[in-house]
């Protein structure tokens, strides 16, 4: 797995996404796919269906994660 960064560098991580999940448990990482898990204060835009990095990336959110997103998501905009 690997880990990216604003800065443009990556990181290889040698644990599962299940324990990477785990050590950013809270309000600011949300989980949109089998395998992507986000920082939401690096969210540009918030479709029904993907997101929009502010780098530019656009990710997709699948159907398994849609709603725990979403909310997730809500509390964090109402955290601000």
């Amino acid at each position: 797995m690997f880990l990216h960064t604003t800065e443009g560098e990556t990181y290889e991580y040698y644990g599962t996404l299940k324990d990477a999940r785990e050590q950013v448990q809270g309000i600011l990482f949300a989980q949109i796919h089998n395998s992507i898990i986000i920082n939401l204060e690096y969210l540009n835009t918030v479709e029904s269906n993907s997101v929009y990095l502010k780098a530019g990336e656009k990710l997709p959110i699948s159907k398994k994660f849609h709603a725990s997103f979403h909310q997730q998501f809500q509390q964090f905009v109402l955290s601000r």
